[in-house]
């Protein structure tokens, strides 16, 4: 078993209303913005997409309209919170530099400006792949404390392989968000919700393929 990056995009070519998925996306992200508490429906909507690929197999997105994508995004956060509080130490530290004009202070900021994507591009999804993937197969709070799964995860042949495919895609739309915001200033930040959808879209299949994968579900419907 491995795990297709060509899979992963027949989205865009299988589901029909594939262009209203994308619009509402554009709504919930300005929605986002006065109201924050809707970004956890937007991270539910990665991982309830994942687990219904994990059952079955077709090219069609979830509907907006599932109440699973709050549950799962609920779960999701409370679980962040209490594993992940190092990430939110750093994020304040990031931008305490920016307080004062010391050149230690500046020096500080410009270490921290390498750090942190290093740390939410590589570290961060690595240690959400371990923990999230039990997750994905039933969406109980409990699975996120399997550790002897967590273990197995890593243990697992294609761990290595995901997670640099994962590494890769990571890189590759930060590169193109920096991009569109520095480089086409206004116009092309109208276009970094359609590529955070596509992202969504991809890794959460990608997922999906390795979580298979770990708990052999395409061997046991052969």
């Amino acid at each position: 078993m491995a795990i297709y990056d060509s899979i992963a995009w027949n989205y865009f070519k299988g589901d029909r209303n594939l262009v209203k998925k994308i619009l509402i996306f554009y709504l919930l992200c300005l929605l986002s913005i006065p109201f924050p508490f809707v970004l956890i429906v937007l991270i539910g909507y990665y991982f309830n997409n994942a687990h219904v690929r994990i059952i079955k197999r077709e090219d069609k997105l979830i509907e907006w309209d599932d109440f699973n994508s709050v549950v799962c995004g609920l779960k999701v956060f409370g679980i962040s919170c209490i594993l992940f509080p190092i990430f939110f130490i750093l994020a304040i530290l990031y931008f305490l530099p920016q307080v004062n004009n010391e050149a230690s202070s500046q020096a500080f900021g410009w270490v921290m400006l390498f750090i942190v994507p290093i740390l939410f591009l590589v570290f961060l999804p690595m240690l959400l792949t371990i923990v999230t993937t039990p997750f994905l197969r039933d969406l109980k709070f409990k699975s996120f404390l399997n550790f002897k799964m967590h273990l197995n995860i890593i243990k697992n042949k294609q761990f290595c392989g995901y997670f640099l495919r994962i590494i890769l895609y990571n890189i590759i739309y930060y590169t193109i968000c920096i991009l569109l915001i520095f480089k086409t200033q206004m116009f092309g930040i109208i276009f970094i919700p359609a590529v955070i959808y596509s992202y969504i879209v991809v890794l959460s299949d990608i997922q999906a393929q390795f979580a298979r994968i770990v708990f052999n579900i395409d061997s046991k419907q052969n």
